[in-house]
């Protein structure tokens, strides 16, 4: 412990003295990012399109897309962009931290030259290893890597759900993440040693992060852990202190909450992106400090004079200017976020905390908590009539192998279902209408298919809802565009809709009513373009309290969630006239 706290008191240090060069460092970083990258990935994306005609890519059409030609080598070069930048943004952090430990004088063009000598090995066969090695650090990027782009590294939240409806899926996800950490913290010298070693290779420097973590595997796990809790106390701690303020203001002088807390958000958006700046200097620091073993700092003069002053000068007349800026589009946004959101809470199979998935219970629980809209799953049965379930066989809830397609409606709806201490009967689709008509709560049916149907199933389910009187106002879904369209051409008055696992790119064009999209493919360009079709977009699936906030705020047209409870009471506060306090606080969440 005394050695963690020793490393990172000296990075402190190290970082204070060199506290210009770590500004210019933020500042060459996202030019590049923002000149060059961003403008150069728009470019590469607009090409794909246009080259291939594809106006957009979903998991229906990637095979076609990524057997074209002009794809693959569009896609290597995008991924080569990619790793080009990480490995800038951290060979900058890196090589400064090395050369301030070591006090050694270094300029800009020095590190600089240095990096482009080793960017030769990603124009190579090796550049695949860095690729493997990033794509191993995707479930942790965001944790391990502090890097601009693995910010948003994530797995697809429905991914890790559907793991986690089942005993089985979350021993195998536990097992995955211990797995990928342990790899991730014996690879994470690769990119370091890489940067720092004039003449190793790629996968030389995969090797030796490999044999040289295997003794310092505890150390750094300690250092990081130290790392992680003084830096998060440092924020909760500057954070607190930096709302009281505009708490005083709002209990005192409510007339000037607006413009005080357009400057507290403004203030703080301006610190936790240098806290991030901070946060990857410490990372480098510790990194370096573990594997030349440096137990103290030797501070260096690190530029001349003449060049802080220029840059002084430059923020000087720079930073006013962005920060009264950023101040009134603070003020502005505020403002105009004081409104009651629209957007329908649609609880994903129902709700799962309450009652198994897909049965009445979980639809009660939905309406209790406060949703407008239970999504159910429906499959045909071997006697042709409708079962509400989502799963092809019936082994995950209730431990059997059968199979939906061989079981008629009278034999499933005798078994027995159980989650997470829940139980309950499978309902048919019939029974589902009835609940749902006697709670007065809207169905959204996605049908899902086993390749047994009838030839007529569409027009069986087309039938009984409109049996039922709700043709009109249920809304019914589909993975297979092919079948909403079928179903839109049946029955016009019916809202079908057309769901996709994976989409980049334009809206694709489609005869159905409304889009359901995988959060994680969801953008700005994807809601404005939903609204200039006029055709509602809802998202799946949305389960964190900073998502649903941020959604919410965006009054996206649906959501569908495992936690109606949270987005129904997000909604809820929304809808009232909360403090600043809380709108700042929430949208500090929501950026960072």
């Amino acid at each position: 412990m005394k050695r963690a706290q020793r490393v990172l008191t000296h990075a402190f240090q190290q970082i204070f003295e060199h506290r210009i060069e770590y500004v210019r460092t933020f500042l060459v970083v996202r030019g590049i990012q923002v000149l060059l990258f961003l403008p150069l990935t728009s470019l590469l994306f607009y090409c794909m399109y246009t080259w291939t005609g594809f106006d957009a890519i979903t998991e229906h059409n990637i095979g076609k897309f990524l057997a074209h030609p002009y794809a693959i080598f569009l896609v290597s070069v995008w991924l080569l962009c990619c790793i080009l930048f990480i490995y800038y943004e951290l060979g900058f952090y890196f090589l400064q931290a090395y050369y301030q430990q070591k006090g050694m004088p270094y300029t800009f063009n020095k590190i600089w030259r240095r990096l482009h000598r080793k960017a030769v090995y990603f124009f190579s066969a090796q550049s695949l290893v860095i690729i493997a090695y990033v794509l191993l650090l995707i479930p942790l990027a965001a944790f391990l890597l502090p890097v601009t782009l693995t910010q948003q590294l994530q797995l697809p939240a429905f991914i890790v759900d559907e793991l986690m409806h089942s005993t089985r899926g979350k021993w195998l996800y536990g097992i995955a993440i211990t797995v990928l950490g342990f790899m991730t913290l014996r690879l994470l010298f690769t990119l370091p040693i890489f940067i720092i070693h004039p003449h190793l290779s790629i996968w030389e420097s995969v090797v030796q992060s490999w044999q040289f973590s295997r003794k310092k595997l505890f150390e750094t796990i300690v250092l990081l852990a130290t790392l992680l809790v003084t830096y998060s106390s440092m924020l909760a701690l500057i954070i607190a202190v930096a709302f009281l303020p505009l708490w005083a203001v709002e209990r005192f002088l409510p007339v000037a909450a607006l413009p005080v807390a357009g400057i507290t958000l403004t203030l703080l958006e301006v610190f936790l992106v240098t806290m991030f700046t901070v946060l990857q200097a410490l990372f480098s620091h510790i990194i370096v400090s573990v594997l030349y073993n440096h137990s103290h700092a030797v501070f260096h003069p690190p530029t001349p004079q003449r060049l802080r002053q220029t840059y002084r000068k430059y923020i000087r007349i720079g930073a006013p200017i962005v920060i009264l800026a950023l101040i009134v589009t603070n003020i502005v946004s505020l403002e105009r976020s004081i409104y009651a959101p629209d957007t329908l809470i649609i609880a994903h199979r129902g709700f799962m905390s309450e009652g198994v998935e897909n049965t009445i219970s979980a639809l009660v629980a939905s309406v209790e908590a406060g949703a407008d809209i239970v999504e159910i799953d429906i499959q045909q049965t071997k006697d042709g009539e409708f079962v509400v379930f989502h799963d092809a066989t019936l082994n995950r809830l209730a431990n059997r192998s059968e199979a939906v397609h061989t079981l008629t409606l009278a034999q499933l709806m005798a078994i027995e279902v159980t989650a997470d201490g829940h139980r309950d009967m499978i309902p048919s689709l019939q029974q589902m209408i009835d609940a749902a008509k006697a709670h007065d709560v809207t169905l959204l049916v996605e049908v899902k298919t086993h390749g047994y149907e009838t030839p007529d199933y569409l027009e069986r389910i087309v039938a009984q809802l409109a049996d039922n009187g709700v043709l009109s106002t249920y809304y019914v879904q589909s993975l297979n565009n092919t079948i909403m369209e079928k179903m839109e051409a049946l029955e016009p008055r019916l809202k079908t809709g057309s769901v996709y696992a994976f989409h980049v790119g334009s809206l694709p064009t489609t005869d159905t009513d409304f889009y359901a999209i995988e959060d994680s493919s969801v953008s700005a360009k994807v809601l404005e373009e939903a609204r200039q079709k006029n055709k509602p977009l809802f998202i799946w699936t949305v389960n964190s309290e900073r998502s649903l906030q941020r959604y919410l705020e965006q009054d996206v047209d649906g959501l569908i969630t495992n936690n109606p409870h949270t987005a129904a009471k997000l909604r809820s506060r929304l809808e009232q006239d909360e403090y600043f306090l809380t709108r700042v606080f929430h949208r500090l969440t929501i950026i960072f």
